[in-house]
């Protein structure tokens, strides 16, 4: 393009298109919409990098101050059938996250000193690694006839299927125990053993922090149902709300014997 030469519309379109893009991969925290297959460690829990999309877990009963939302969606009007059915297919992606045992490299730059030298009992440094979940052709049939009646398909057998590959990877962080607050443990002794490196570092906090083999089991559900649309909405009286949403059905306590908090 010469000095000369002005911005087409389909010009002016394609910047904003890509200004989008890259601002919806800043409030996410990502560099892309997918994540590799080996995932995205970094040292912030995402859930405080993603300002956009994040799911908290179910609220907790016991705590009556307000909570971060458990669910996400989009309404839709549509228009049923002849028979009053309205059939929708879903696909989509979603992020989750666990709680990682750094590397050994990392935790020997957060190694606290005292006067006599290292310190014999070491927190270890947040880290995190974050999955991409991929899911195809969810379908939802729905009756005008069930108005307000919710719908749910779980993907717990997607889900399974990667934790079965999640759990290869001795980093992944498993069950701990918690406080009384919550919180888990986090502090490992150090000097006495030896580690050589990620793996070694990776049985240290087995042996000390984690009572359980199993990682955290996500619980991801798609939601979906017709309602009729408000009053004061002018439209066709044949046409309703289609409500979809995605929910994290993680009991907060189960989460925090998982992840920590």
């Amino acid at each position: 393009m010469t000095p000369a030469q002005t911005l087409t519309y389909k010009d002016k379109m394609a910047i904003s298109e890509r200004l989008l893009e890259l601002m919806r991969m800043r409030l996410t925290g990502k560099t892309s919409l997918g994540l590799w297959p080996e995932g995205q460690v970094s040292a912030q829990d995402p859930a405080a990098i993603s300002l956009v999309g994040g799911l908290a877990p179910l609220p907790d009963p016991d705590y009556h101050r307000e909570q971060p939302p458990s669910a996400m969606g989009m309404v839709l009007m549509v228009e049923p059938d002849g028979q009053g059915k309205v059939i929708v297919s879903v696909n989509g992606r979603f992020d989750v996250t666990h709680r990682y045992v750094p590397s050994l490299q990392t935790m020997k730059e957060h190694v606290q000193v005292g006067a006599d030298g290292e310190r014999h009992q070491q927190k270890l440094p947040d880290c995190f690694i974050r999955f991409s979940v991929q899911f195809s052709d969810v379908t939802f049939t729905l009756d005008t006839a069930h108005l307000n009646q919710w719908s749910e398909e779980k993907l717990e057998p997607l889900l399974r299927s990667l934790h079965k590959v999640w759990e290869t990877d001795p980093r992944i962080f498993r069950i701990c125990q918690v406080n009384d607050k919550g919180y888990i443990n986090t502090t490992i002794p150090w000097g006495k053993d030896d580690c050589a490196g990620d793996q070694e570092l990776a049985d240290l906090v087995a042996r000390n922090l984690f009572i359980g083999d199993s990682i955290l089991l996500h619980d991801v559900r798609l939601r979906a149902r017709l309602r009729p649309p408000p009053p004061n909405f002018v439209c066709n009286d044949s046409r309703y709300l289609l409500e979809l949403y995605l929910q994290n059905k993680i009991e907060s306590v189960n989460c925090c014997k998982s992840s920590g908090r």
